[in-house]
């Protein structure tokens, strides 16, 4: 018996000193990770796609961080690169007949409501 009190006697040290640990580095940094600032950019990487005769190919076009630096400025860069006429490989929806089907014109092809 005087083995498991002792061995009660240690966890319970041990959860103490495990204790005032935490109470301590929640004391040196309130919030943990989330308390520090967030990274500033260091620019912004732009997809651009280029077609050829044996297909097409897709390049990252890098800009400096003052075109990250807001949304308005992230926004202003890629609208500047459509108007200069640079290819950028945007994603658009080929969704038709309200979303269903796979963009063929047979919107229950795909679908889970299709039974053959």
């Amino acid at each position: 018996m005087t083995d498991q009190a002792e061995l009660v006697s240690q966890l319970l040290t041990q959860v103490s000193n495990m204790q005032q640990q935490m109470a301590s580095m929640q004391q040196q940094s309130p919030g943990g990770a989330f308390a520090s600032p967030a990274p500033k950019p260091t620019g912004m990487s732009v997809p651009v796609k280029l077609e050829g005769p044996a297909g097409s190919i897709r390049y990252y076009l890098h800009l400096p961080a003052e075109c990250a630096a807001t949304l308005d400025t992230q926004i202003a860069a890629i609208e500047a690169l459509e108007r200069s006429g640079i290819p950028l490989d945007t994603w658009s929806s080929r969704s038709n007949s309200g979303g269903y089907g796979r963009g063929n014109g047979d919107y229950r092809r795909g679908s889970y409501g299709y039974r053959r």
